[in-house]
């Protein structure tokens, strides 16, 4: 175990560093001539995108006041929303492992590692959201480009919204059954990370849970990004500093009770309550982003 963690540790900076090296390498493939067809295949690809903007010892340098002021809006939001996050998952850990049988643990080390490794792919919708959001939603009404009225203005941006939402829609849609379908069929392969029946037994009753909450993940990811993209920290900020302590309490209830001899207390009654947690925080996502939509399209009314 600790050569496997001393080995994803020296892969994670060797990716990075290779990543660095890339940005920062001189492109050498850009032409001077704006019209040449190695200057639009040089153009689409990222290497050298720092060349000439940043420093390796930039990477040591204590940002400047005038940087370190632009962050400082999103330190306190983003910082209670990865705890918000982290908060359940290491606390279904500690239950897990404090008060569930040894079977029950290798079931949620596997149910973790296929779920966990499957995630990445629907974070990809959260980013192309906040790529794509801030065009739409910055767009200076008061000051746009031209003699465009400020009406007209934000009737394209709520249609360009409204465009949006629905494309992330299907991609989500999309997503979330291709998550489900690797997630759901487990109980077919789960003889490749165990051979003992009784984890095998495990993973199948949780499996369901686990279904559920692939399916609609892409969901989930797709409306975190559109409220990041629409810089509504607030909100994110405070459902996730809320979730910081009632999920874990909730699942503390779930050890107590497991320690005062419940048989009721099992690895589907944890991910009973995760479930319960992600289907509420996507709803109320889905709902703040319904809101700010019927809110935009009432201001292009008038």
């Amino acid at each position: 175990a600790a050569g496997a963690a001393w080995a994803t540790t020296a892969a994670q900076y060797l990716a990075a560093g290779w990543a660095v090296r890339w940005l920062m390498s001189p492109n050498t493939k850009q032409q001077s001539s704006p019209n040449s067809e190695t200057t639009k295949t040089a153009t689409s690809t990222t290497k050298g995108f720092l060349s000439g903007r940043m420093l390796s010892t930039d990477l040591f340098k204590l940002p400047t006041k005038k940087i370190f002021k632009g962050f400082t809006p999103f330190v306190i939001p983003v910082s209670t929303t990865q705890a918000g996050r982290a908060s359940a998952c290491a606390t279904i850990d500690h239950v897990v492992s404090s008060s569930l049988n040894t079977a029950s643990m290798a079931a949620n080390q596997i149910l973790c590692s296929v779920y966990y490794g499957l995630v990445p792919i629907a974070e990809s919708l959260s980013l192309a959201a906040q790529s794509f959001v801030p065009g739409i939603t910055e767009r200076d009404v008061d000051s746009s480009s031209g003699n465009v009225p400020p009406d007209v203005v934000r009737k394209e941006q709520s249609f360009a919204m409204n465009r949006l939402l629905k494309n992330f829609g299907k991609a989500a849609g999309l997503c979330g059954l291709v998550l489900a379908a690797v997630m759901g069929t487990l109980p077919l392969y789960s003889g490749i990370f165990t051979t003992d029946a009784a984890v095998r037994n495990i993973v199948t009753a949780v499996v369901p849970l686990m279904f559920i909450t692939s399916l609609k993940h892409g969901l989930f990811c797709s409306s975190e990004g559109i409220l990041l993209g629409q810089k509504d920290l607030k909100f994110l900020g405070t459902q996730y500093g809320v979730y910081t302590f009632v999920v874990p309490y909730i699942l503390l209830q779930l050890k107590k009770a497991a320690l005062a001899g419940s048989s009721g207390v099992s690895l589907v009654s944890v991910w009973q309550v995760f479930l319960g947690y992600d289907i509420f925080r996507t709803i109320l996502m889905m709902g703040r982003i319904a809101w700010l939509e019927r809110k935009r399209k009432s201001a292009s009314s008038y």
